[in-house]
């Protein structure tokens, strides 16, 4: 944990949850041996379980769970309840795209949901985890009202707007990524900064 503060300059970075990382739902199967099967990403994210623990807004163990239920609500509901947002992470832009434009197609739900308190019914999800979350939310009318406002507007520039602190977005988005990172600017002011991890290509890491 203390890496984070010494990465801002501030011991009180420990306690503010700032990425949101999505498209990765970490689930590792075992053989009869106990020996781990699956894909290299998902074991990392385990591996870094203390890390992400510092750094998710959202609840960590619904994070790592096995029960079946709807990744994008769970991200979207945390991070459009979370006005000091401050930057995104995927491996891919064209993943952030369809992100934000399942909050676009869905703001009513969930602008609704902010407000009361509740999960949907229309929300696919399994009883153990709507339980889980349920646990982690609360009726938020001040912040469902003014996201509301906000998205009244139009879309142009909207995620800058409903979070003002949103300043970077580290993704693969050149190349083939191009055009979802052009369509992803529309949302977004320029003074948002958009950082590719280097030259990737199924080959390999070149830089």
């Amino acid at each position: 944990p203390n890496l984070l503060a010494n990465l801002h300059g501030d011991a009180s970075y420990n306690t503010l949850k700032l990425p949101l990382m999505f498209c990765i739902v970490p689930h590792i199967e075992y053989l009869d041996d106990k020996t781990t099967i699956g894909y290299l990403s998902e074991r990392m994210v385990h591996e870094y379980r203390w890390l992400l623990s510092q750094i998710l807004f959202s609840p960590i163990d619904l994070f790592f769970t096995e029960e079946s239920f709807d990744t994008q609500y769970y991200y979207a509901r945390f991070a459009l309840e979370t006005p000091d947002f401050h930057n995104f992470i995927s491996t891919f832009s064209s993943q952030i795209l369809l992100f934000m434009k399942y909050i676009i197609e869905n703001q009513e739900l969930l602008i609704h949901d902010i407000e009361t308190g509740e999960i949907s019914d229309k929300v696919d999800m399994s009883k153990k985890a709507r339980q889980y979350l349920q646990e982690h939310v609360s009726p938020n009318p001040q912040r469902a009202s003014f996201l509301r406002k906000e998205f009244a507007k139009g879309t142009n520039e909207i995620f800058s707007r409903i979070w003002p602190s949103l300043s970077s977005i580290s993704t693969i988005g050149n190349g083939g990524f191009a055009s979802y990172t052009r369509e992803l600017r529309t949302y977004l002011s320029e003074k948002v900064k958009i950082f590719h991890y280097g030259y990737i290509a199924s080959e390999g890491i070149f830089a």
